[in-house]
């Protein structure tokens, strides 16, 4: 099953405009260029994609920029030590997956909703340690 996600554009923006903003503000050309490179980079964050990709024994993530793929991890079930699902904010689900080597894997914020359930039976699947916190067992019971 596909997963994607994608960055906060509502953040991204409003840093837009602010730095668009400072541009005629600035009299120098040195704060100048750093100005554009900063806008450049946050134009660039409007455009990036999350994909996650549940299969057989696999876990495969991506991070893409357009269509171009910048990034990509595949975790085999025999990398993941546990599933750690967490409460992010006020009622946003989160779940950590905490592998034996490398950096762990973060997922937030992917849709559709129900890739917390896929990964549940993922863990179940593969006897994967599933850990719940007390704050993700309040948001699962409200639905």
């Amino acid at each position: 099953m596909l997963f994607e996600a994608h960055t906060q554009k509502g953040l991204l923006l409003f840093l837009l405009v602010i730095n668009s903003a400072l541009l005629f503000v600035i009299d120098s050309a040195g704060m100048m260029y750093l100005q554009f490179l900063l806008i450049t980079f946050i134009l660039m964050g409007l455009f990036i994609r999350f994909k996650l990709k549940i299969a057989k024994g696999l876990l495969s993530f991506e991070i893409l920029i357009f269509k171009m793929k910048i990034f990509k991890r595949d975790i085999y079930t025999n990398q993941i030590a546990s599933l750690h699902f967490k409460r992010t904010g006020w009622s946003t689900k989160c779940v950590v997956v905490q592998t034996t080597k490398g950096l762990n894997l973060r997922i937030v914020n992917f849709y559709p909703e129900t890739i917390f359930e896929d990964l549940i039976d993922f863990a179940d699947e593969h006897n994967i340690a599933v850990i719940k916190t007390k704050d993700y067992l309040i948001l699962e019971k409200q639905g």
